[in-house]
Formats: C-alpha cells, structure tokens, sequence
C-alpha cells in the first residue's frame, strides 16, 4: 500500500511538473530588457503556473525576425508586442490569432484592431528632451520647428533610421502630418535639421545617455517612456511638449496563431487588456495607457487631458522612403 501510494505520489509529481513545463511562453518584444524583466516578474507573480521567456530585438529587426522564422515554419514566438504599423502586416499575413480580450470594452477606440487581432499596448508620445545643465530653461526649444535655430549646431543627438524603427514617428510627422502647415515643415525642414549636423546613435536607449551625460544638449526626439525613468530619478534632464503636437505610433501586442503556447498567450492578452495590467504600464514605463481607467500622469506632472498626442499611420514603403531621404539630408 505505501509502495502505491508512493509511486501514485511520484506520478501526480511528474504530471505536475510536465504541466508547468508545457505552460511556457515566449515573447517577442520592442520594449526595452528592463521593461521586459518587469513584465515577467509581474506576469509570472500572477500567473506563477507560466513561464515566460522573451526576446528583445529593435522594431524593425524584430519585425524582419519575425516574419522569417513564419515564412520558413520555425516561429518560436507565441505573444508578440511591436509597433502597430508592423502589427498590421503580421495581420495581414495571417500570422495573429483574433482574440479579443475583455479589458477593451474600457480602451480609447484608437487602441483596439476593429478587426479583433492586436490591441494598443500603450502610446509611447514623442518628446524633446534637454540636459538642464547645459541648457537654462528659458532658452530651451519649445516647438519642433526651434529645432532649426543655429545655437543648436553640432548639440543634438537623433537616433538613427537605419536602426531604429521609432524615429520613424517623428520623421513621418515632420514630413507628411506637419507639411500641411507649409513652412518650415515638410522634407525642407529635415534637410535643415541636417545641416545641423546632429549626432546619429542607434537607438533612443544610447540617445538617454548622451542627453544624461551633456554629451549633446538636446534630444531632438525621444519616447516618453525611454525618458520617464531619467526623469524620474533625478537627473538632469527635463521634457518639452512641443507646441505643434506629440507624435505616436501605439504599440501593440497579439497572440501568434498556431502557436503552442497560445492558451498562456491568451491570457498575457488578457493581461495587458486589463485595468490592471495597464496600470502596471503606467506606473512603471511611464506610458500613456489604453485603458480609460488606469491613472496617469507624466513625470513632469501633466495629465491626459493636458496633452496633444497625434497619431501617425506608417506604411513600410514610407519607412523605406523615409530612411534613404533622411539619410541623403544627413550625408
């Protein structure tokens, strides 16, 4: 008899464990390491039966990864979180499962796929930055357009098209949503801004050093949510809202179809669709939530209602223009 037992307990032991190892779930993300380490924490916590496992790659790397490994059959992902512009043709090649999560009945309805594959994630509104050491605060930018005065020659720092896939918020704004207002804006005004000589890095995680340092003045451009945790510990950086409007490009999240962990994918889905997994968002990447429940403020102490987000629709053949035009004018 308590040789059964035994072997019965053995057994329950090992369905146990198979279990846990069959809920695992593997990620694809454009957020930051940090950020990611921060979600598996809070996810694993309420979810302790998953695993969750993710790679990080810049937006226009992890997209290119992505629909790789799908064309050839060796998909590892099961939840994947990009730029909605990219998320549309995952969309369309019929690589995300329609899921439509219960938190979107509470969502701005600029957040939700009408169609049921993705959901906005968070806004990631683009800002201008300046180290407070080096710039007095009266004579710091207030408009996208201050961009182009001679004093800041060779003290910007921008991050670079070529690798990375969020400056193209920015530059589609300047180019295609702000030309309509005539001068100095359209592709006129990049081609000042390069002759400003700005210096170019890969991404906003290495622009958040150089603006912290003082190597460069200004950020000409930069994600709330790159700069939030700077701000917010205390260093020398404040954020201008420019006077024409913040630029954004949400970032969404999706369950891959045919995946084999899509149930813990789902409930990740979930997850993030919730109130208060958007409050997690909120409070720990300072990003602008989807959800109309959650609290915000941004670290400089603004409210939702204070800001002027514009949303910014990119097509892939206008981020092929945008980076050989752009880096023409920065030659």
């Amino acid at each position: 008899m308590k040789k059964t037992l035994l072997s019965g307990l053995a057994l329950a032991l090992a369905m146990s464990t198979t279990a846990l190892a069959q809920d695992s779930l593997t990620v694809y993300s454009n957020w930051p390491r940090e950020a990611m380490d921060q979600l598996k924490q809070a996810f694993e916590s309420k979810h302790p039966e998953v695993t969750l496992e993710y790679y990080r790659a810049a937006g226009a790397e992890l997209s290119t990864q992505f629909l790789t490994e799908q064309q050839l059959g060796t998909g590892r992902a099961d939840y994947i979180i990009s730029d909605v512009d990219f998320m549309e043709i995952f969309k369309e090649r019929g690589y995300l499962l329609q899921y439509t999560p219960e938190g979107v009945a509470r969502f701005n309805p600029d957040a939700v796929d009408p169609d049921g594959y993705w959901i906005a994630t968070d806004f990631a509104p683009y800002v201008m930055v300046y180290n407070t050491q080096t710039v007095p605060a009266e004579e710091a930018p207030t408009a996208w357009s201050d961009l182009l005065d001679p004093k800041w020659a060779d003290r910007m720092g921008m991050a670079d098209p070529r690798t990375s896939a969020g400056i193209q918020v920015p530059i589609t704004y300047w180019t295609v949503n702000l030309a309509e207002r005539g001068e100095p804006y359209g592709w006129p005004f990049i081609e000042v801004l390069g002759s400003q000589r700005p210096t170019l890095v890969s991404g906003h995680r290495q622009l958040v050093d150089l603006v912290v340092t003082g190597e460069v003045a200004i950020a000409a451009q930069m994600p709330l949510s790159f700069i939030s945790p700077a701000v917010e510990s205390g260093e020398p950086v404040a954020i201008v809202w420019p006077e024409e409007g913040s630029p954004t490009s949400p970032n969404s999240g999706a369950v891959v179809a045919g995946s084999d962990g899509e149930a813990p994918a789902i409930m990740l889905h979930e997850y993030l669709a919730s109130q208060e997994g958007q409050q997690f968002l909120a409070d720990n990447w300072g990003a602008v939530p989807s959800h109309l429940d959650a609290d915000f403020v941004t670290p400089d102490g603004k409210a939702l209602d204070e800001l002027n987000i514009q949303r910014v629709h990119i097509t892939q053949d206008i981020r092929d223009s945008n980076t050989e035009q752009f880096m023409n004018f920065m030659q």
